[in-house]
């Protein structure tokens, strides 16, 4: 019997100093996030999942960190916003689709936030994205 892992790729999307965060319907928040498909890449799973979430278009940029949860490995993936508006896309999972401040994630998820995550939420942004303005509908 093999023993396989469960890979999960947790997508954290910078747009000035905004994140792109989600709300479960059981009212936990998260970031975009899903399972590695079979013979796709951590990067292609990342993007894809955010894609089908939030309908945003992304680029990842940095591995954070890998952690270990039983039979599951997460993969935290720092990525830039390229395109589309943040949007509610799978509102059977989600309840709410916003931009926040990292101020805001670690007010809402406190202590459980993976510590490379937090170390990126509060990361200085670049000075091209100082002036945050989310896209319009």
């Amino acid at each position: 019997m093999t023993n396989t892992k469960t890979h999960i790729v947790i997508g954290i999307v910078r747009f000035g100093d905004h994140f792109a965060f989600l709300q479960r319907v059981n009212g936990d928040w998260t970031f975009p996030s899903g399972k590695v498909e079979m013979g796709e890449t951590a990067i292609d799973a990342c993007v894809r999942e955010i894609k089908e979430e939030t309908d945003l278009d992304v680029q990842v940029t940095a591995h954070l960190g890998s952690r270990e949860q039983g039979d599951m490995t997460f993969d935290y993936l720092a990525c830039d916003y390229v395109a589309g508006d943040l949007t509610l896309a799978e509102p059977d999972k989600f309840k709410e689709a916003s931009w926040k401040t990292a101020d805001e994630i670690i007010s809402l998820v406190g202590d459980k936030l993976f510590p490379a995550a937090k170390d990126f939420l509060l990361s200085p942004r670049e000075a091209s994205t100082q002036d945050f303005q989310p896209p319009s509908l």
